[in-house]
């Protein structure tokens, strides 16, 4: 029997307000744990809340260059991230950003 991984509450609560469109909430979520990883897991971190912010900024229809610019970095960040990483599939989600028409359809699970 092969062991189950388990994930902090707050990465997981994350992903489901992610999900749901709720890009503000599930930054609030992993900032939490971002602050007391290390490593590759806090590139992970890094790069979906830098994924969340961008999504938030072209949901509010604000700042495009911003979004741009936090696009970029979770690009940089999520990249140097191997795939799978904590159940995502990271090399999805850095096609989906690095698509030219990177709109409000991702989701992580």
């Amino acid at each position: 029997m092969s062991a189950q991984k388990t994930y902090p509450p707050e990465y997981l609560e994350g992903i489901k307000l992610f999900n749901r469109g709720e890009y503000y909430e599930a930054h609030e979520a992993w900032e939490k744990i971002w602050l007391c990883s290390h490593g590759e897991e806090k590139l992970f971190y890094q790069g979906l809340i830098q994924t969340a912010a961008t999504l938030l900024k072209l949901q509010e229809n604000k700042m495009p260059a911003a979004a741009q610019r936090l696009r970029e970095a979770a690009l940089d960040k999520l990249s140097k991230v191997k795939s799978p990483f904590m159940g995502l599939d990271i090399l999805k989600i850095v096609s989906e950003l690095e698509h030219p028409t990177f709109k409000l359809t991702l989701n992580l699970l």
